[in-house]
């Protein structure tokens, strides 16, 4: 079987994936298929931007 789960950084989504993960390690034989859509960063935002927080957003980190 596999599954797929989608992540985009959130608590809920995490806790999506050890929910998946839990099933595996209770016998469920399955592959998980991680999915995720970000926003694309433009070079220009990348070079402009002077804040710490805004340019890990842009970058397109997964918490």
């Amino acid at each position: 079987m596999k599954m797929l789960v989608a992540v985009d950084g959130s608590e809920q989504a995490l806790e999506a994936v050890r929910y998946a993960l839990g099933l595996r390690q209770a016998g469920l034989v399955a592959s998980f298929v991680l999915a995720t859509v970000q926003e694309p960063t433009y070079v220009y935002e990348v070079v402009l931007t002077p804040d710490a927080d805004v340019l890990e957003r842009l970058s397109g980190a997964v918490g």
